[in-house]
């Protein structure tokens, strides 16, 4: 079977053959029938029996109109065409059809693919044609502009146009999806952009038509490059500066590059800032910054001002920025530089606040400089701390160092303030120590003794040379009022504060000493007549009287003599103690000398003085009941002279003053005389 029907189909070239027993037929057995048989080792079966059954014939008058449907209907490739003698004539098959259709259906496609093909010769694109043979893909055509790129494709392989590994990819696509798309390779210094359609047509001679568009990309690749290059190179530029940088697209706001200040400054990762357009960052109305890209593109302005950025935590930066044009990737596009300002401002604002702290103590040195009393200075520390640092309430309490004693208190300000302290300041807990103590709120650690209403309060005290000189003592209504800003400013003040107000006090007791008599403490002579003629002008001035009363403790001499110096000092002190006591602090009184005293009372007629002076004289022999065993009790003998009864002249009033006295001392002692 095998070299006959070789033989047969290699000298007439047909497909198939029928097989016929006694002039019937029997079957029909195709080439590939015999090739499957070959490939099975089935070589010496007969060929009766490997025939195709059954056989269907059509007359030899029937037309191709219903050859065509019985192929159809039947689903076959094979006829056997009988005559009209019922003989056999010969067999049809589709490729015979095909043949028979062939020369106006050639002609037709000849016509179609001319003018194709002379419409992709002028393509401006390589546009080239193979066929899949199964083992390989041959080039069959390509337009004009493929030849000039490549050459004659004729002694070309596809390989020689497109690199191996790209175009096994491209080929497994092409059969596999049946196109491929923008798919860049590069040959010979060039680059391409290819898109392909694979055909699959099952034809004895290949399986499949490919054709492939090639768009030269060379010139858009090398920008491309450049432009990566470029980029590559300001992202270095960017991301090395602490300043943030963003470029966005002006139309939409979408970011298009960003630095890494960007991330860092803002909180945002790389994924979230893709999705982020200007108007998610800056706060400001959307109107307004659409006017300023306006003004940006079209006028080509620079825009700077100070903005609120708002980062990943939904908090804001201020920042300063500067937006200009820029062209990106050959788009007119909008760059911020944008600087963060938060430290900045808030430096300016501490600096602003030292600046304002440092003024506030040049002008309290001044003014403190211009003190001239303990009491001016207190005032003025105290004016400070409520006008200039907003503190409720100022208690002071003025210290004798020597004594540890509370020798004054004063306050200042607003609130139902409470003392804590009688005269013993070592009850308080700062006395002591040079540490402040603060309480901040009502449920702080707090001092006992402390008993006013507050939210926060501050003890401390003033020490120079290392005794304390006073306690304060500021209260605030606020909670959590004295910070540690406040704190520190607070002791500025007091350090400035501690030798001014040493001085003041050195300088009052020395005062004090030159103008006071040392034994009874009360005024001398000299500050006496100098207080006299201030007040006789005054007096003048206003019209009010003024009365002087000279007054001698009677047998003081002989007391001193019986009972020594001691005691006659002992009873100078309790006289000056009963003056001190019952004159007012408008009035005065002074040693005049040795058992001799000179009061001064403003403002007092001669009938009042003669009241003050009637309870000095009784109580000063109440108080000097059995101190000496001489006598039951001391006296005094007094005489009052005043302006402008009795003189105009401070002369004359204090000489008529002491003659009445001695006039007392003649009527028997123990006596005020007033005319």
């Amino acid at each position: 079977m095998q070299h006959y029907t070789k033989q047969v189909d290699a000298e007439n070239r047909i497909s198939c053959l029928p097989v016929v027993d006694d002039n019937n037929l029997i079957g029909i057995i195709t080439e590939k029938d015999i090739v499957k048989y070959i490939s099975k080792g089935i070589t010496e079966d007969k060929i009766g029996d490997l025939a195709s059954k059954p056989v269907i014939t059509v007359s030899f008058n029937d037309t191709l109109d219903n050859v065509l449907k019985l192929i159809k209907e039947k689903n076959i490739r094979h006829l056997v065409v009988l005559n009209e003698n019922d003989k056999i004539a010969g067999i049809l098959t589709q490729r015979d059809i095909l043949r028979s259709l062939e020369f106006d259906y050639t002609r037709f496609l000849e016509k179609k693919l001319r003018f194709t093909k002379e419409a992709l010769g002028l393509f401006p694109d390589p546009v080239i044609e193979l066929v899949d043979t199964g083992n390989e893909q041959i080039l069959i055509w390509g337009n004009q502009k493929a030849a000039e790129i490549f050459g004659n494709l004729n002694s070309k392989n596809i390989e020689d146009i497109i690199p191996e590994k790209e175009w096994s990819y491209i080929f497994y696509k092409l059969k596999k999806e049946g196109k491929v798309e923008g798919i860049k390779f590069n040959t010979e210094n060039k680059y391409f952009e290819l898109s392909g359609v694979y055909f699959n047509i099952e034809e004895r001679d290949y399986k499949g038509r490919i054709k492939i568009v090639l768009k030269d990309i060379t010139t858009e690749y090398e920008k491309s490059e450049k432009f990566k290059k470029e980029l590559d190179i300001l992202k270095k530029v960017i991301n090395s500066t602490e300043d943030m940088m963003i470029i966005y697209q002006p139309t939409t706001g979408k970011l298009k590059l960003w630095n890494n200040a960007v991330r860092l400054r803002l909180g945002f990762t790389d994924d979230e800032l893709k999705n982020k357009t200007i108007y998610d960052i800056v706060e400001i109305d959307r109107n307004i910054l659409n006017e300023n890209i306006q003004r940006i593109l079209r006028k080509g302005e620079v825009i700077r001002g100070q903005r609120f950025y708002k980062n990943a935590y939904n908090n804001f930066l201020t920042v300063e920025i500067i937006a200009t044009k820029v062209s990106f990737n050959g788009e007119d596009d909008i760059l911020i530089v944008a600087r963060d300002i938060s430290d900045k401002l808030k430096m300016e604002e501490e600096l602003r606040q030292k600046v304002k702290e440092l003024s506030g103590i040049h002008e309290f040195i001044l003014n403190l400089n211009r003190c001239h009393q303990e009491e001016e200075a207190y005032n003025l520390l105290s004016h400070t701390l409520i006008h200039k640092l907003g503190i409720d309430t100022v208690s002071i309490f003025k210290i004798n160092p020597s004594l540890n004693r509370i020798q004054e208190h004063l306050v200042f300000g607003n609130g139902n303030y409470k003392s804590c302290l009688d005269n013993n300041p070592h009850y308080c807990k700062v006395f002591n120590s040079p540490q402040n103590f603060i309480v901040n709120s009502p449920d702080s650690y707090k001092c006992n003794q402390f008993c006013s209403d507050f939210c926060s309060y501050m003890c401390l005290s003033v020490v120079s040379n290392g005794k304390t000189i006073a306690l304060l003592s500021l209260i605030s209504k606020k909670e959590g009022f004295f910070t540690p800003e406040k704190v520190s400013y607070i002791n500025d003040l007091i350090n400035i504060f501690s030798p001014v107000l040493s001085n003041l006090r050195l300088i009052e007791i020395n005062k004090e000493l030159s103008i006071r008599d040392p034994l009874t403490g009360l005024y001398n002579r000299r500050f006496a007549l100098e207080f006299m003629n201030k007040e006789i002008e005054k007096s003048k001035r206003n019209g009010k009287p003024l009365s002087i009363v000279m007054i001698d403790l009677d047998d003081f001499k002989k007391i001193n003599d019986i009972h020594g110096h001691s005691a006659g000092d002992n009873i100078l002190k309790i006289f000056s103690d009963v003056l001190k006591k019952e004159l007012r602090k408008s009035d005065i009184s002074c040693r005049w000398g040795g058992e001799e005293f000179l009061l001064i009372l403003p403002e007092t007629s001669k009938d009042k003085t003669l009241d003050v002076i009637e309870r000095i004289r009784m109580t000063f022999q109440l108080n000097t009941m059995g101190i000496v065993s001489s006598r039951p009790y001391l006296t005094a003998s007094m005489g009052i002279a005043s302006y402008p009864e009795d003189s105009d002249n401070i002369d004359e009033i204090i000489k008529i003053a002491d003659d009445r006295l001695y006039v007392a001392k003649r009527e028997g002692k123990n006596r005020v005389v007033t005319h």
